[in-house]
């Protein structure tokens, strides 16, 4: 209902409108939502793999896990801000959400390559922007240049 509304919307038409703004309002906080969730049931997934793998091999071997934990929470925050900044300034009535709006689209499609070339590039995360502590991640496995097993399986053939 609200893309019909917005799609209906004549030139120089409020987009604010009660009708569409019900409706709009519902669906991004919706998709905001169920963005979270699933970042967090993905990352919640990979830590409990991680664990098992701890338990078992050492605590060297799970520090992959962790790498890519953080890789899927970035490119879930980067979406999932972009989409809070979207419906604040929607909420709050400011024309400004149409340039957001314009880019949300295009973050939510860059996020999940952003994903696949830093694995395949082996790029490591910074430290400074790693919020897990330093204990659960061993020095050694943080300057391996090799991309993560994790991923690897996403870059053959």
């Amino acid at each position: 209902m609200a893309i019909k509304g917005f799609a209906q919307a004549k030139p120089g038409q409020d987009v604010f409108r009660p009708e569409i703004a019900r409706w709009a309002k519902a669906t991004f906080m919706l998709t905001f939502t169920t963005n979270i969730l699933v970042t967090s049931l993905i990352a919640g997934r990979l830590w409990w793999i991680s664990r098992g793998v701890r338990k078992h091999f050492g605590k060297g071997h799970s520090s992959r896990y962790h790498r890519a934990i953080i890789l899927v929470v970035e490119s879930g925050a980067l979406y999932s801000s972009s989409l809070l900044v979207f419906i604040v300034l929607y909420t709050m009535e400011y024309y400004a959400e149409m340039i957001v709006y314009d880019s949300v689209s295009q973050i939510a499609c860059i996020a999940p390559i952003l994903i696949i070339v830093r694995a395949g590039l082996g790029i490591q995360p910074q430290e400074e922007s790693l919020f897990i502590p330093d204990s659960l991640l061993s020095s050694e496995d943080m300057s391996s240049s090799d991309p993560d097993p994790v991923f690897a399986s996403l870059l053959q053939p």
